[in-house]
């Protein structure tokens, strides 16, 4: 995608257009929700799998040992079933018929805790196997009440058949059932624990790829915020201070720096322009009091030759009304400074000039001067 250029700035510079700071900054905080999220989800899956499996792994191994356990019972059962056959005294007969019933509690315990861990995919299997196992154990104690009640060989002859090792058979065929069912889930098992890991490693390696933003997030404050504004802020104090001449940082920036720093550049040319006014209007107040100086000289230079002229004489015709102190107050007008030059001097013009206004009294004349005679200007 071609970049494209606008004009921007107050030097008339050209403005990349890029992304701004704030979308950097929303940008870089989203992916790092976006990471710190899928962390946390993959973390909390994690987490339920690691339980499942410590859970899985606790149980198959309680299950194998509970066929070991049943396995080395039902022979411990076999061995005292032996010995029942062989005895040929009542009290051994006892003996070995109490611990074959001892052994035949063993296993029902057994049994009973090994129940509480059975989970779907071992539960046919083991029903099967406590059905058998039930029968192993009547089995067992007919034999020894039949032995104990009766004779050995009673015993003998109910227990030492083939319809008993059938039944033997039938429950060791249900005890490796059950042991490839375990040997399965321990499969199972090594296969989540290497899942487990490659999700721990793709934990780790959102973790580092989330650190690598809080990084570039420091590094865009710094390099894009903290050192512009730091910039700006020295470029503000100069332009306040009255300095010329300054250069404006960042000016070709497209982000909100780049617009602070072309309205500083404004401000700099406002600056600019009211010290130019200021300059114009001081130089023109200059000249008007160099104007009004040199004003001033020139009357205080012309006084005493304007004392110097002969004073014409008060012509006799004037009325007496037209005297200051009789006159009405707009009937003798005093006459301007031009006016009283032009008539202290005749020679400045041949034409009449008034020096007596027109009074609004009837018994007034106004006197007209010639310039050969003598005028006289009331005051």
């Amino acid at each position: 995608m071609a970049e494209t250029t606008m004009a921007g700035g107050p030097s008339g510079e050209r403005v990349t257009p890029r992304l701004s700071l704030a979308g950097k900054l929303y940008a870089v905080f989203a992916l790092f929700a976006l990471l710190t999220a899928a962390i946390t989800a993959l973390s909390d899956h994690n987490s339920r799998r690691n339980a499942e499996l410590t859970e899985a792994i606790e149980t198959a191994s309680r299950a194998a040992i509970n066929v070991e356990r049943v396995n080395a019972l039902v022979y411990a059962v076999v061995m005292e079933s032996r010995g029942v056959y062989m005895s040929t005294e009542a009290a051994a007969v006892k003996k070995f018929g109490d611990g074959l019933l001892k052994f035949n509690d063993q296993i029902l315990a057994v049994v009973k805790d090994w129940e509480s861990i059975i989970r779907s995919d071992d539960a046919e299997q083991f029903a099967a196997f406590k059905k058998r196992i039930e029968q192993f154990v009547d089995f067992r104690k007919e034999l020894v009440r039949r032995a104990v009640e009766i004779s050995a060989a009673a015993g003998r002859e109910f227990g030492d058949n083939d319809a008993n090792r059938a039944v033997r058979s039938a429950l060791n065929k249900d005890l490796e059932a059950l042991s490839r069912v375990y040997d399965e889930r321990s499969k199972q098992i090594v296969r989540q624990t290497a899942a487990n890991r490659s999700m721990s490693f793709l934990l780790t390696c959102l973790g580092g790829l989330a650190l690598i933003v809080v990084v570039i997030g420091v590094l865009i404050i710094s390099r894009s915020v903290a050192r512009p504004l730091s910039l700006i802020t020295s470029t503000i104090k100069r332009v306040a201070e009255g300095a010329e001449n300054v250069t404006v940082p960042h000016t070709n920036r497209a982000d909100e720096i780049g617009a602070l720093a072309r309205a500083i550049g404004i401000f700099q040319q406002a600056m600019e322009r009211n010290r130019n006014l200021n300059s114009q209007v001081l130089q023109e107040s200059k000249s008007r009091d160099e104007r009004a100086r040199h004003i001033e000289t020139s009357v205080e230079a012309f006084r005493p030759t304007a004392a110097q002229l002969p004073r014409p004489a008060r012509p006799s015709r004037l009325p007496a009304t037209c005297s200051p102190s009789l006159a009405p107050p707009n009937s003798c007008r005093r006459p301007s400074r031009r006016s009283a030059a032009r008539c202290a001097n005749p020679q400045v013009s041949s034409n009449r000039r008034v020096c007596a206004p027109k009074s609004r009294s009837p018994r007034l004349k106004a006197w007209r001067l010639r310039p050969s005679a003598s005028t006289a200007c009331s005051i």
